[in-house]
């Protein structure tokens, strides 16, 4: 089950906050394993995957946070968010860095 608070922050900006846990990390650095494998690497490898490269830092998730015009990013997930105060969380929204604007307005 997936845990979502929402929460106002200081200036009555209404927050929604998640935990993000990457399931499927590149982690490979490299240019030469961003190519094709050769065919006889195994049944796994022959399937189309998507990976996604993250910093080390991110790989093992996050706290996402984001409002109608930002987005906010907190490493590690502290393990009691769900059960802090509305302070708490405010808290920990400042302490969290600057992910960027919502999809939906950076087009």
């Amino acid at each position: 089950m997936t845990t979502h608070r929402r929460f106002p922050d200081d200036q009555g900006r209404q927050w929604d906050v998640w935990e993000v846990r990457p399931g499927s990390v590149e982690r490979r650095a490299t240019p030469r394993h961003l190519a094709s494998p050769p065919p006889d690497l195994g049944e796994r490898r022959k399937r189309p995957e998507f990976r996604l490269r993250l910093p080390d830092h991110l790989c093992e998730g996050w706290l996402a946070f984001e409002t109608d015009e930002e987005r906010r990013r907190l490493v590690p997930i502290p393990s009691e968010w769900p059960q802090l105060t509305q302070e708490e969380m405010q808290e920990l929204l400042r302490r969290a860095e600057n992910a960027g604007v919502p999809p939906r307005l950076a087009h």
